[in-house]
């Protein structure tokens, strides 16, 4: 038992040396980087960190624990709206294999209030002058629901089996009911994600093509897209019976639900 014990202490030991290595590699601070690590009431990660060696050891591409995903979107949301996001009350969708990018929306914001958090950042352009009007229905509202998170696949451009799909095909009908369960982006998640991708990497998304915005739609029963065009972030619409290869829609996972502290 005292060896066992030896062992396991000497595993440790060794991981903590490895950290703080690893972070002044990285030119980090050990105790900023160890923020990572643990939550707010001390609480070490030891579940999100096992979670990354398990996925690796499978070949698979590990994904950001959802720890250290909210622990970001709180950064995230001082830094751009000054505003303190409370990560713990959060209920996360169950997390599917692929979708790895978490994108957490706080209530107490508009569209339009998250376009102009990214008009301030770099240059953009909207079909409207005014969001919030022209979108009426949306399948996902912090302001009606709550703060909520979902999860979408961490990539570039949209997905590809949603490439060269309609609006009716994607959605299967003409008359779509906006639930918080369908499975598409909506305006709002892809415009944060647009100002979160940019924070981390200087990019922006959809380059290649526009994503369909298939959680919202406007009054005038188009939907919303949004891409980069040479120098700027546009919004815009698209019909509902338009497609092609450089018209696309990202997925969303965003039930079931469970409390944040049960993801690691």
């Amino acid at each position: 038992m005292f060896k066992q014990l030896e062992s396991f202490v000497g595993v440790i030991w060794s991981l903590v040396l490895a950290l703080k290595a690893a972070a002044e590699q990285q030119g980090e601070e050990p105790e900023d980087f160890i923020q990572f690590l643990q939550t707010r009431d001390g609480k070490i990660l030891v579940p999100g960190m096992v979670e990354f060696v398990v996925m690796a050891r499978r070949g698979k591409k590990p994904g950001k624990p959802v720890s250290r995903q909210l622990e970001e979107w709180r950064i995230f949301y001082k830094k751009f709206f000054n505003y303190k996001l409370d990560v713990e009350s959060i209920r996360i969708p169950t997390r599917l294999d692929g979708y790895d990018r978490l994108i957490v929306v706080a209530k107490g914001f508009t569209l339009n209030q998250i376009y102009a958090a990214m008009a301030k950042q770099f240059t953009c352009s909207s079909y409207a002058d005014d969001l919030d009007k022209v979108v009426i229905h949306n399948a996902r509202d912090a302001n009606r629901d709550g703060t909520y998170a979902v999860w979408v696949r961490d990539q570039r451009e949209a997905d590809k089996e949603n490439r060269s799909k309609s609006a009716y095909d994607l959605w299967g009908t003409k008359n779509p009911v906006f639930v918080p369960e369908m499975p598409f982006i909506t305006l709002g998640e892809r415009m944060l994600y647009e100002l979160k991708h940019w924070d981390e990497t200087g990019d922006q998304l959809d380059q290649d093509s526009w994503t369909q915005c298939l959680g919202s739609r406007g009054a005038d029963g188009d939907v919303l897209c949004v891409r980069f065009a040479p120098g700027y972030v546009h919004v815009s619409w698209s019909g509902c019976l338009n497609s092609g290869p450089d018209l696309g829609a990202r997925s969303a996972v965003s039930r079931p639900l469970e409390p944040s502290g049960a993801q690691a």
